[in-house]
């Protein structure tokens, strides 16, 4: 029997992997005039990314589809909870016609423990795609379950940038998308999107 986790696995890499050419990019996919390696960044949740909430709503930023339901919520994914990456270096797209900036996650609320970095290429899979400032995949526990979490900060396209401040009504700077990838059915597989402030840290 395939699990609700690899049904969605193998569907996502199917979209977002692609096929490979030959050549080796150079270009950024999402060039934000980030440092792509050492170089901290801090997502402060503003509030969900929904087509109900305080922001103009694009779903065509939003990564996910499929059946399933947002995060329960009590990870400290909340309002005012930050996230914490340090960029790691460049990847070609599946594609080989840009590069992603990878990132380790080094900083999210207590009730998540990272466990150590996701070696797994499908799950890298869900977040490395072509608008994805930057990506980030871990192994974590959280709340009695283990799995993966998979990060991504996407643009929302604000006039002023991504470290600009959120206005509601307007187009918010920043998208944190979350993926948990439970190894066990026990768990829900689940993600959403959260408006954010990024910020330089040091």
């Amino acid at each position: 029997m395939v699990s609700l986790r690899s049904s969605f696995i193998l569907a996502k890499a199917i979209v977002v992997l692609g096929v490979g050419t030959a050549g080796c990019a150079s270009r950024l996919c999402a060039p934000e005039a980030l440092t792509t390696s050492g170089e901290v960044l801090s997502a402060t949740i503003v509030e969900p990314y929904t087509p109900t909430g305080d922001f103009t709503y694009d779903p065509q930023v939003v990564y996910g589809f499929g059946s399933t339901t947002p995060c329960p919520g009590n990870d400290g994914l909340v309002q005012g909870a930050s996230v914490e990456f340090r960029t790691a270096g460049t990847v070609d797209n599946g594609t080989k016609t840009c590069q992603l900036i990878e990132a380790k996650t080094i900083a999210v609320p207590a009730p998540i423990t990272a466990v150590s970095d996701s070696t797994d290429p499908l799950v890298s899979a869900q977040v490395a795609r072509d608008q994805s400032i930057i990506y980030s995949a871990e192994n974590v526990s959280v709340n009695g379950c283990d799995g993966a979490y998979a990060f991504a900060l996407i643009s929302g396209s604000a006039p002023a940038g991504i470290f600009s401040t959120p206005v509601p009504g307007m187009r918010p700077p920043t998208i944190l998308y979350r993926l948990f990838l439970p190894t066990s059915n026990a768990c829900q597989l689940c993600f959403d999107s959260f408006v954010v402030q990024l910020a330089k840290g040091t």
